[in-house]
């Protein structure tokens, strides 16, 4: 069996990831009761400015991560799995490559925001060592978010952000 590799997106993989994030997310939408945002969002800038990172497998897409630099932390903006491909362990492949990114980028902490109502997807953030911050509003008395980070162990003399992307 091929070994999935992470990649940083090429120009055209757009609407790869735009699929399998509407893909990833569909399973959301009856309970959410709406489509979630990161279904809707502009795959092609994200791209472009060079913060998608592709799983591929067989040379196929099968999931990605957002990374996004923050002043205090690298910041997962977004991450995704094809449903077909859930449940192999590819997101917390995906979540292990930002750790190591952050690391590279000279950050100390990662972070992320999940709706509050995606339990199953909180359970893996707790467990792979995510703490939550807070929890708050957004778009409505309806949407309830937490934010979660992830203090990392990091290089002796390395601090703040290395490089930007």
């Amino acid at each position: 069996m091929t070994e999935p590799t992470v990649r940083l997106a090429e120009p055209g993989e757009a609407e790869a990831i735009r699929s399998v994030a509407r893909d990833a997310y569909a399973c959301w939408t009856q309970r959410l009761g709406r489509e979630s945002s990161p279904m809707h969002w502009d795959y092609a800038e994200v791209v472009a400015t060079g913060r998608a990172w592709v799983l591929e497998l067989g040379g196929e897409i099968v999931g990605f991560i957002d990374l996004k630099n923050d002043p205090e932390m690298l910041g997962i903006a977004n991450i995704a799995v094809r449903s077909a491909d859930q449940g192999q362990g590819y997101g917390r492949r995906l979540l292990a490559f930002a750790e190591v990114e952050a690391k590279r980028r000279g950050y100390g902490e990662i972070g992320l925001y999940v709706n509050a109502l995606m339990t199953e997807n909180i359970a893996l953030y707790h467990h792979v060592g995510y703490d939550e911050v807070e929890r708050f509003q957004r778009g409505g008395a309806d949407q309830v978010y937490l934010s979660m980070t992830k203090r990392l162990v990091t290089t002796p003399g390395r601090s703040g952000p290395a490089s930007r992307h």
